[in-house]
């Protein structure tokens, strides 16, 4: 039920169980007692089934106390078991004070800070005009609390539940914003995942985001992988493969979501699942062995799977070729292109040492 992947400063940790709804969060919350004694809960994400009973699920005073503190995200996707899953992200505990307001959440530690913004919506209809105000309210936001996603915007989740409809929209909606505050090709895209994915309100697309701040240019390097993906703005989406971020005593890598695509930006293996999830994460390992990190650093992975009937064999295949013990979400969701079964995501930390301040 538990996949848990810990170091001196960090753990992450996966929920995914066959349980009912009561005994489920009763059981992620006995467990999750006995590990905020010494770690802070700074992030985590809820993968909700569209049968899910919402009312009994928000009335629990831990999900309700997750929402009250801004630090869960919620998106309704299929889980592999069970009527929820979830993934969670700790510190240890002090390492970072957390500042909360009223949209989101900072951790202010002493020499970085980061700024978490969950769930960002539009009560608008229309897919450039909703996603046109929702990236303008993370501008607004991020700039009350003094950061600068021209600069600082690190990692950003679209999630839309009408994908193949309006994930053209939004794609052209996120180029304008970035021609506005003039983040550019030059300067780097933040990693990025957009997949379907349905909002707990009417909104046609929700969105996550993630800001550092006092981090030098020099510690940040734009992950590729020539000879096995072109960059994503070579056919017009603006964000990057993924990000490393130096730190003096770790390097941390987010990974933006990543499929079967080959060296020319063309999907292959089109009918074959197996095929795709061997070429979605040969493509995964290239972004961080040229960084001489490897897929043993990786600290959770997020598979989305476009046919149900397929999440099984999918969770298999990453099961048997990912570290035993690292935090693994399966969940059903299309992905931008038709042809596409198979996207994968994650995050990877890698312990070093250098003249740079280290990460608290």
């Amino acid at each position: 039920m538990f996949k848990e992947i810990s170091n001196e400063k960090e753990s992450y940790l996966s929920f995914v169980s066959p349980l009912q709804t009561e005994e489920a969060l009763d059981y992620l919350e006995t467990t999750l007692k006995k590990k905020i004694h010494d770690w802070d809960l700074i992030w985590c994400r809820f993968f909700i089934s569209p049968s899910l009973d919402q009312e009994l699920f928000f009335k629990s005073p831990f999900i309700n106390s997750l929402q009250q503190k801004n630090k869960a995200s919620f998106i309704i996707q299929k889980p592999e078991l069970g009527n929820f899953s979830a993934l969670f992200s700790f510190v240890k505990k002090g390492l970072f004070p957390i500042r909360q307001f009223e949209t989101g959440y900072e951790l202010h530690g002493k020499n970085y800070h980061y700024f978490y913004l969950n769930n960002l919506q539009s009560e608008e209809s229309d897919i450039h005009t909703a996603s046109a105000q929702v990236f303008s309210q993370m501008d607004a936001l991020a700039h009350e609390q003094g950061y600068l996603p021209r600069e600082h915007l690190l990692r950003t989740w679209l999630f839309l539940p009408q994908l193949f409809k309006d994930y053209a929209g939004m794609v052209e909606e996120r180029n304008n914003y970035f021609k506005k505050i003039e983040r550019t090709e030059a300067s780097g895209f933040p990693a990025s995942t957009g997949i379907e994915g349905t909002p707990l309100s009417q909104s046609p697309l929700s969105l996550d985001a993630l800001l550092l701040k006092k981090v030098k240019r020099e510690q940040l390097k734009e992950l590729e992988a020539p000879g096995f993906m072109p960059t994503a703005f070579s056919y017009g989406v603006a964000f990057a493969r993924g990000w490393k971020v130096t730190f003096g005593d770790r390097e941390h890598y987010y990974l933006s979501g990543t499929a079967s695509i080959d060296e020319t930006g063309q999907i292959i293996h089109t009918d074959d699942i197996k095929t795709q999830c061997l070429r979605a994460l040969q493509n995964f390992e290239q972004l961080l062995v040229r960084e001489e990190a490897s897929l043993g650093n990786l600290s959770y992975v997020i598979a989305y799977v476009k046919d149900e009937e397929q999440i099984k064999v999918c969770s298999q295949f990453f099961n048997e070729h990912l570290p035993q013990d690292l935090p693994l979400i399966v969940v059903r969701a299309s992905v931008c292109r038709p042809g596409w079964l198979i996207e994968i995501e994650g995050f990877a930390t890698k312990i070093s040492q250098n003249h740079f301040p280290t990460w608290e």
